[in-house]
């Protein structure tokens, strides 16, 4: 069978059917904490998760856990990515959209429920002219409605970039390559982890 650039991307292809569910499984195995004499990276990473969601929460507005689990689960399924003919998630709009929505309007609507006055405030800035209130409202209204859709893009467009910018390059020196992916995955996971981070916050002040 001929394979193309964008063959990764389809979930319906031989590749995905045969070998998606033993990778997934070895991918969970390797990450796990029991598999490791010594704290493990996922170990680590979790613990660093942890930290920094308890830091930006000092309010205590807003469940933890919940967080920590959409950033684990971006985390995990970037981490199988690296693992040959598997199947890339985050390549699909609709996967990227069904992680970061959720995890947006939780945090918008914990923010409803703990000060509505201060989420309603930043509607309008300070200083706006009044010939101008009713331009900006709709504006920075339509701007906070985005964030969820403009947050799922930058982790699509991130992961189609880094798989076909692989696919192109196969052919010269696999290991350089395959240490840019992992970067890619670790940024990325980064990247979702600050911006909910800064979501979280920006109410607070």
């Amino acid at each position: 069978m001929v394979t193309s650039l964008f063959s990764v991307f389809d979930p319906c292809s031989y590749s995905w059917n045969m070998n998606y569910w033993p990778m997934l499984l070895l991918s969970i195995i390797m990450m796990s904490t029991s598999y490791w004499s010594i704290p493990s990276s996922t170990t680590v990473f979790l613990s660093m998760i942890t930290k920094l969601f308890n830091l930006s929460n000092k309010q205590k507005k807003y469940n933890n856990i919940y967080l920590i689990s959409t950033v684990y689960i971006v985390f995990i399924l970037n981490y199988q990515n690296l693992i040959p003919l598997s199947f890339s998630f985050f390549s699909h709009l609709v996967f990227s959209l069904s992680i970061t929505i959720p995890a947006w309007w939780y945090l918008m609507f914990k923010q409803l429920k703990f000060s509505w006055l201060k989420v309603a405030s930043h509607f309008l800035p300070l200083s706006t002219p009044k010939i101008m209130i009713f331009l900006i409202i709709p504006i920075e209204f339509i701007g906070v409605i985005l964030r969820p859709l403009t947050l799922g893009l930058r982790l699509t467009m991130n992961t189609m970039i880094g798989h076909m910018m692989l696919g192109m390059l196969k052919s010269l020196y696999m290991p350089v390559f395959f240490f840019y992916e992992a970067a890619v995955m670790i940024i990325q996971t980064w990247v979702i982890l600050l911006l909910l981070i800064s979501y979280m916050k920006e109410y607070e002040n």
